[in-house]
């Protein structure tokens, strides 16, 4: 009779798997070279003939082991697939001498031997986890939002007045609706005229001369009021900067502009582990016009490291002022 030589290869890792939560290789090459070659642990080269499901009787004392929770198993002389067991429990033989008790890891045993049907992954581990890679819902409470941050389009204080009638303030003799002048207001026509003043003192005095010229139709012929950005204007013949009030002679298109807002890294000084975090639901950019309209825009559809816009600017409005007496 011919003696065996013992020729099974163990190893002893730290491997924070379940059943439930598992990790996936491409191949069994890099599935062995894991946890060969990347998990540090105890190894023996010459051990006998392992069964599965049962245990292994370890040639250390308990204390230098039992911080190991995975085994691994070859059995070269009659197979060289490798197995994979959970360790269940330890027992104490003696200081040379541990009793492993193990139960078979099936997904890693045989993950590769697997046939998947179309299934629903409800939650993944991944090996890659850039901003705006994983956006699937779960779920989960969102909790009160917080502004992370805040950049304005263009200075806000620089603004200007528009005034709309449908008669010029210096009016010396009455006209019919049909002399009425058209004004393209970057792109949008108004049927009448067009002032703008860079101030309330010029809109003020642009008011009384209506009010005190009869044939101008008076405060009736002002049809609206309001108040626009500086940038919104844009025509060489108008002196925006004028201390008297000027006729707007409109333009052909609306002004545009490039405006660019840098992604955020963090969460209100918080730099979170889990990128989804930067994704909407969780985080998002806001566009407000300060006048009951906002926009919502997720980061994660905008490539690179920042959100870039082209922002167009029309000076019209709809709502309508009607002013009896000043």
């Amino acid at each position: 009779m011919s003696a065996i030589t013992p020729d099974s290869y163990i190893k002893l890792v730290r491997f924070d798997v379940t059943k439930e939560n598992q990790l996936t290789f491409p191949d069994g090459v890099a599935q062995v070279n894991y946890f060969k070659n990347q998990l540090n642990g105890i190894e023996l080269e010459a051990s006998s003939y392992q069964r599965k499901d049962f245990k292994v009787r370890f040639p250390a004392c308990i204390d230098e082991i039992e911080r190991y929770n995975y085994l691994i198993v070859q059995n070269k002389p009659y197979n060289y697939k490798y197995f994979f067991y959970f360790i269940t429990d330890m027992i104490y033989i003696n200081d040379e001498m541990t009793e492993v008790q193990i139960k078979l890891d099936v997904f890693q045993t045989y993950q590769f031997e697997f046939n998947y049907k179309k299934c629903f992954v409800e939650r993944e581990h991944v090996n890659s986890d850039n901003v705006g890679e994983h956006t699937y819902p779960e779920g989960l409470e969102l909790g009160e939002y917080v502004v992370n941050s805040y950049k304005a389009f263009k200075d806000n204080t620089n603004k200007i007045f528009i005034v709309l009638s449908n008669k010029r303030e210096d009016e010396t003799n009455p006209i019919t609706e049909s002399e009425m002048s058209v004004v393209n207001m970057n792109g949008v026509y108004y049927n009448g005229y067009v002032y703008i003043a860079r101030s309330i003192s010029i809109l003020l005095r642009l008011l009384f001369a209506f009010q005190d010229n009869v044939l101008s139709g008076g405060l009736d012929s002002v049809k609206a009021i309001y108040i626009v950005p500086y940038e919104a204007i844009d025509n060489d013949s108008t002196h925006l900067d004028s201390n008297d009030f000027e006729v707007y002679e409109g333009a052909i298109a609306p002004m545009i502009y490039d405006f660019t807002y840098s992604k955020p890294s963090s969460l209100d000084s918080y730099t979170p582990k889990n990128k989804k975090l930067l994704t909407y639901p969780y985080c998002f950019l806001v566009a407000s016009n300060n006048s009951g309209s906002s926009n919502i825009y997720q980061y994660e559809k905008f490539k690179g490291s920042s959100c870039e816009f082209s922002v167009s600017m029309i000076p019209t409005i709809r709502r309508k002022l009607k002013i009896s007496s000043i």
